[in-house]
């Protein structure tokens, strides 16, 4: 057997729920504001939906690798 050096995994979507985590909280939100005509789980898959534009750009090298909250914020617009 060969020793083992590195093991990795993509986490998001395979061991964090991270669409169904943001429906909650914003759920949870817009229920605290009285905003229930917002459809919390649309606004998750929005939101998610931007994952992929967010590091587009990083994953064909047009712009170098930057922290996924600053390259999320570069192409956020209101949902």
């Amino acid at each position: 057997m060969t020793k083992v050096e590195v093991l990795f995994f993509d986490v998001l979507g395979t061991v964090v729920d991270w669409r169904g985590s943001i429906a909650a909280e914003a759920s949870s939100f817009l229920k605290r504001h009285d905003a229930l005509h917002i459809d919390a789980s649309a606004f998750a898959d929005a939101w998610v939906g931007r994952y992929d534009a967010s590091v587009e750009a990083v994953r064909c090298g047009r712009r170098p690798f930057v922290p996924l909250d600053l390259s999320t914020w570069r192409t956020w617009k209101p949902v």
